[in-house]
């Protein structure tokens, strides 16, 4: 799934995030496929659309969204590959691994990449995810300026999201926010219009669904 650039609802939170100033940025969740992946890609198009340049690391091994070629580690990170005019992605590494688990080598790493862009997005695995080759996400966090949770509404439990953020309490991250995820979890006037569209097309089947897109009440964000 990909996010256009020119949705308000990317664009709050951009403004919230980006837009303000912070440079590192970190997307996090309680337990996988939340949507991470989907959230960083868009952040990063929307901050090339700004002007600046925009680098994703990928650093969930759980679901990478790519994987290079060729093995690297902390120590030969591979050259970003370019996917426009100021955005760059570094896949996700494969050796050396542990290394990943030392804060002070991760914050060397971001370092080094912040010299060379305007701002550097990380997509992180899941926080509630235990697996000894895994680069653990809180730790990730804590070295970045700021994260973002992200949380599949309907599916993700209160007690996994309170797992997830006693884990970023405890390493000192600082959490802005958390993006809810409305996949399985549709807004009431999408299921209204959903079946509308069952019904045969005519002047008042048309009307209700152009009345249904305009209705404030229909359209609030819990």
């Amino acid at each position: 799934m990909t996010i256009p650039v020119q949705y308000l609802e990317l664009e709050s939170l951009y403004a919230a995030t980006l837009a303000r100033g912070i440079r590192s940025l970190a997307v996090t969740s309680a337990e996988g496929g939340e949507g991470t992946s989907t959230i960083c890609n868009a952040l990063a198009r929307r901050a090339e659309v700004d002007g600046r340049r925009a680098l994703l690391v990928d650093l969930n091994l759980y679901h990478p969204v790519q994987v290079t070629s060729e093995p690297w580690g902390p120590h030969d990170v591979p050259k970003p590959i370019a996917y426009g005019r100021s955005l760059a992605l570094i896949p996700a590494p494969s050796k050396e691994l542990m290394a990943f688990r030392n804060k002070e080598t991760l914050g060397q790493l971001l370092a080094k990449w912040l010299e060379q862009y305007d701002v550097v997005i990380v997509d992180t695995s899941s926080l509630n995810a235990i697996n000894r080759g895994n680069i653990p996400a809180d730790l990730v966090c804590s070295i970045t300026e700021a994260t973002l949770l992200v949380v599949l509404a309907g599916i993700t439990s209160t007690t996994q999201v309170q797992s997830a953020v006693d884990k970023l309490r405890r390493v000192e991250a600082n959490l802005v926010g958390a993006v809810f995820n409305d996949k399985f979890n549709p807004r009431l006037v999408s299921e209204i219009l959903r079946e509308l569209d069952r019904l045969p097309s005519n002047r008042l089947t048309e009307w209700l669904k152009r009345w249904c897109k305009r209705s404030i009440l229909l359209n609030y964000r819990i």
